[in-house]
């Protein structure tokens, strides 16, 4: 059982194109660059600059404190739960909170 599930999750990681050893060295920074060449590609609002001339995508400072120096591997459901459940102590509104945690779904 536990040989199965490792291979489908091996499997999925192929499907999504990246090889499984390479997976293990991504970082929360590395998506959040190709997020933000996602969204200077196609000419996204939310795309800022801020003082210095660095691409600034608002909530982004949320994302980039709580997820900072994690492996993708890491970023599961559990994961986003407590982060939102931050958000929410912190005093953040539902509706900013799901704004802000749809880019982790992109």
């Amino acid at each position: 059982m536990v040989a199965e599930s490792l291979l489908r999750d091996r499997l999925n990681k192929l499907e999504r194109g990246l090889p499984v050893a390479q997976m293990k060295k991504l970082k929360y920074e590395d998506i959040r660059e190709t997020l933000v060449l996602d969204y200077r590609t196609r000419g996204v609002k939310m795309l800022e600059e801020d003082e210095n001339g660095n691409p600034y995508v608002w909530g982004f400072e949320h994302l980039n404190s709580f997820f900072k120096n994690r492996s993708v591997m890491e970023i599961i459901t559990d994961l986003l739960y407590k982060f939102i459940e931050r958000r929410q102590i912190d005093g953040a509104k539902n509706a900013t909170i799901n704004r802000i945690s749809a880019c982790c779904g992109r």
